[in-house]
């Protein structure tokens, strides 16, 4: 059975109820058949305590980024062809969110491909609303504003303290690499090269 409207605003009540069936699963044999998936997006950037219940109990998945095969998948399902794939790639890297949103608009045909392409990075975008809040959340934090610019700039990976770097990555702007972090993708370096960076 799927909760998700019911519990598509986490209170307290909420969090007592799903703690509650987690601890009845360990004692008795009909609700440890009850298999509970929460599953939370960044979208919101409501706190989320992963030592405060429900989030400290289970196995913690973060999704990654999709790989070149599993977005070609992801295409296929949608009816889209290579032609759509390597600009999309090229422009969103493996992003699950944004990858999901382009394919979706492409295959129901409420967008062509060259408008997506060059209007992502804008206004009138189908990403606006996903770039805004990003952007008011860095507009909030303004020594991330510098940070961001830097990682912009600069072609290769950068290091930073770890306060920051847990920051940055709890946004969703940057990827983690061997050697430090990089902008996610190419939309999110247009968008804020345009607006933290006036050019």
């Amino acid at each position: 059975y799927n909760f998700g409207g019911f519990f598509s605003t986490l209170n307290f009540s909420n969090t007592l109820l799903l703690r509650g069936w987690h601890e009845d699963g360990k004692h008795n044999k009909t609700w440890a058949k009850l298999q509970v998936i929460l599953a939370y997006s960044m979208e919101s950037y409501t706190p989320k305590d992963i030592n405060q219940s429900p989030f400290n109990v289970g196995t913690a998945i973060d999704l990654d980024e999709f790989t070149p095969p599993q977005v070609a998948e992801l295409a296929t399902r949608h009816g889209l062809n290579q032609a759509h794939l390597e600009p999309i790639a090229e422009l969103l890297g493996g992003h699950p969110y944004l990858i999901r949103a382009a394919l979706y608009h492409l295959a129901s045909g409420t967008i062509p491909l060259d408008e997506l392409l060059r209007t992502a990075a804008t206004e009138e975008g189908i990403f606006r609303q996903h770039l805004s809040r990003r952007l008011v959340k860095l507009e909030q934090t303004p020594h991330l504003k510098d940070i961001l610019r830097s990682l912009i700039e600069s072609d290769r990976p950068q290091r930073f303290d770890l306060s920051t770097s847990a920051q940055l990555d709890a946004m969703g702007l940057v990827i983690r690499t061997g050697n430090g972090l990089e902008i996610r993708n190419n939309l999110y370096r247009q968008y804020f090269r345009d607006r933290l960076l006036g050019s």
